[in-house]
């Protein structure tokens, strides 16, 4: 029976990345932390194995995306690299913390970095959308090595505390420094592929060193998840990249903020 969760899981985090433009994470996260508790995993585990899952799933649905924005060519590979060691080094500092922290401690983070989120895109809601000329003429400016540490920094341990991607924070930072928003966005879903992989290798070794017993996973990897999850993500984000074509943006984005309240409210009080 838990694989039909599995399945709807991961229909609706494509459909959510596709419509959205936003890594899996968020929505994979909850979901999954729901289907583990009633599926009886240990109360001090289950945060740990969905946060090591969604990473894993990650993986896939960063690839897919990337090798896409590298067709359109929206990769900007100087500032990937120049933002990927900080997140990587700091992916693995998140996954150690989390692996000293009771699972409800990281769920109440979690819902706080949601709901800020929410708070976020709120905001953005009400400010002036730039025009696409402007944007076009717009001179992007070079960013200086402490912005790119802060904030690679803070992506990193988001990353490796609660296995959500970045790009929440990533692309309006690189948008505030006059990168186009197509560039901002491919360079933000070739990030996500190096947190999936470095998290997943850390949350791996880290569960396995603890002593992870939990049935049908490596470390704090649930496999059988992310062998559901991750075709099915990948097929249904085409759909909802349709979708989004057909769907005006504000109704879009409100649907998604209406997601992160109640995503962040239920696992505050939950």
């Amino acid at each position: 029976m838990e694989y039909i969760y599995f399945i709807g899981l991961g229909c609706i985090t494509g459909l959510m990345s596709g419509t959205l433009g936003i890594g899996g994470g968020v929505v994979i996260v909850p979901g999954l932390i729901y289907i583990y508790t009633h599926l009886g995993i240990a109360d001090n585990l289950y945060m740990h194995v969905a946060s090591g899952t969604s990473l894993a799933v990650m993986i896939f649905t960063s690839t897919s995306n990337t090798i896409s924005c590298q067709r359109q060519k929206r990769i900007d590979w100087r500032l990937f690299r120049l933002m990927v060691p900080w997140i990587i080094v700091f992916d693995v500092v998140g996954a150690v913390m989390a692996s000293f922290m009771r699972a409800r401690w990281l769920e109440t983070i979690f819902a706080g970095v949601i709901l800020v989120m929410a708070a976020m895109m709120i905001f953005d809601l009400f400010k002036k959308n730039r025009s696409d000329a402007a944007e076009v003429s717009s001179k992007a400016k070079p960013i200086s090595l402490l912005p790119r540490a802060v904030v690679g920094i803070v992506i990193g341990l988001k990353s490796g505390l609660l296995g959500i991607g970045g790009g929440a924070i990533a692309t309006p930072f690189f948008s505030t420094y006059g990168i186009p928003i197509r560039i901002a966005t491919g360079t933000t879903a070739s990030l996500t592929l190096p947190i999936g992989i470095v998290g997943t290798m850390s949350f791996v070794l880290i569960g396995i060193i603890s002593g992870c017993n939990v049935n049908n996973t490596i470390g704090f990897v649930h496999w059988p998840s992310v062998i559901i999850l991750a075709p099915f993500s990948m097929a249904t984000a085409a759909l909802g990249t349709k979708l989004a074509n057909r769907m005006p943006t504000l109704w879009l984005k409100s649907l998604f903020i209406a997601f992160l309240l109640c995503t962040g409210v239920e696992q505050l009080i939950g």
